[in-house]
């Protein structure tokens, strides 16, 4: 080895040595024996191994929900190797049960064998932590612990709902979310009198969802959270539990508005697994919104910055602190109610303004203006084309079937006279 290493170097003898000993690892890891695939399952559900399995670690957990009364193994392992001391039946249980197991990638040839081994609880049935929470597009502060229960958490500007990612710590868990009534967030270096609405009006404002000057966000009050995926788009109800797949604990969500410049509490209630203990756990996240700043007073919820004057459609809302909707094709309005200029009449549409605020749309042209009038016309135009089409048929083939039926009914041809039969002498019949 030492004829191609760099001559007369410390730096190229240290790096010779290096690549030496990577390369006497590699050789080890080729021709080592190891598995290729290792799952723990109960029944049809999956059982989730922690670290990942890969086939150069060689020691793992495992978690058994409250409900999973055994597990079972399944092994491969790689090319030139066999899985020996996997279990062959289900390994029972018991509830709150450490059990731990080994399985060998072994060469038959040589008798090497690489261990793994596997550790493996079932929960009590009385936990009533989460294993992950976290705020996707905010910071949660402190890191979380399962066993802290306290969070606050700060919203990104451009998101109008914050997000909760969770995981339970077992599938039987229940999760109840509240969300409070969101307050203003004052700022301390302004006038405490100005611009800010206590939490009562600010609570009765909410409900007045025709009202301008308090039009709000939905979720503003008393609220449960919406069922959402990852990009916050609303899931159907399922179950939490009973399910089967990849992995077995999948993060959840649920989503809650919250306007700009507000801050919301979320009371989550986690229960256990357990109905017999019925135990009982609460973590709260407190979750500020930023304002815009003086400058720059209103969110335009398109771009998702801060402005000072709104676009087209869009009127500046003091009390939500962004630029609301106008109505429905309304392209100038002070309020949802006051609407000062509807949307440019075109080739197609004419736009009137209405008292609520709206603008009605009016078909410019004849055929949308007089739909059902073209459309009775039309019916009876394609009535009066088949009654035609049937008369001018009767018209043509008429003469020809009344000949035909001439011809055939003409005595002077033999073949057609009519001929009559007398009897005979001896019984039969002669004809006449």
């Amino acid at each position: 080895s030492r004829g191609w290493c760099p001559p007369c170097s410390a730096m190229g003898r240290l790096t010779c040595s290096f690549l030496l000993g990577v390369f006497h690892v590699y050789s080890q890891v080729q021709h080592r024996c190891t598995l290729a695939f290792l799952t723990l399952r109960y029944e049809a559900m999956p059982v989730d191994l922690m670290p990942h399995f890969d086939p150069l670690t060689f020691s793992y957990t495992a978690t058994l929900d409250y409900a999973m009364r055994s597990f079972s193994v399944s092994a491969w392992a790689g090319t030139g190797c066999d899985a020996t001391d996997v279990p062959q039946k289900a390994t029972p249980m018991q509830i709150g049960e450490v059990r731990q197991f080994t399985v060998k990638a072994t060469r038959p040839e040589t008798g090497q064998n690489t261990v793994y081994t596997v550790k493996v609880q079932r929960l009590l049935g009385s936990e009533f932590e989460l294993q992950s929470l976290a705020i996707p597009g905010g910071r949660l502060t402190p890191t979380f612990d399962p066993t802290i229960r306290i969070y606050n958490a700060e919203l990104a500007l451009g998101r109008d709902t914050m997000l909760i990612e969770f995981v339970l710590r077992d599938n039987e868990q229940q999760a109840r979310f509240l969300a409070h009534p969101q307050h203003e967030v004052i700022d301390p270096h302004s006038d405490p009198e100005a611009g800010t609405l206590n939490d009562t009006a600010r609570s009765n404002s909410s409900d007045n969802s025709t009202s301008p000057e308090h039009r709000r966000l939905m979720g503003d009050g008393w609220d449960t959270g919406t069922d959402c995926d990852e990009a916050g788009n609303q899931l159907q109800p399922r179950r939490l539990h009973g399910f089967s797949g990849e992995v077995q604990y999948r993060k959840q969500y649920k989503s809650f508005m919250i306007d700009v410049g507000f801050q919301r509490r979320v009371t989550i209630t986690v229960e256990s697994s357990d109905p017999t203990l019925a135990n009982i756990g609460t973590y709260e996240i407190t979750v500020v919104r930023p304002s815009c700043p003086v400058e720059t007073p209103y969110l335009d919820p398109v771009k998702s910055a801060c402005v000072l004057n709104c676009e087209s459609e869009y009127f500046r809302s003091d009390v939500a602190h962004r630029c609301s909707k106008c109505n429905s094709h309304c392209a100038v309005c002070t309020s949802l109610t006051k609407c000062s200029m509807c949307k440019m009449d075109s080739a197609d549409y004419a736009y009137t303004a209405q008292a609520d605020g709206s603008c009605k749309e009016v078909g410019n042209h004849i055929l949308k203006k007089y739909w059902w009038w073209c459309l009775g016309l039309g019916a009876f135009l394609l009535f009066l084309f088949c009654v035609g089409c049937i008369g001018l048929s009767q018209c043509c083939c008429g003469p020809r079937r009344s000949a035909r039926r001439y011809e055939m009914t003409d005595s002077s041809d033999p073949e057609t006279t009519d001929v009559e039969f007398v009897p005979g002498k001896r019984g039969g019949y002669q004809r006449v």
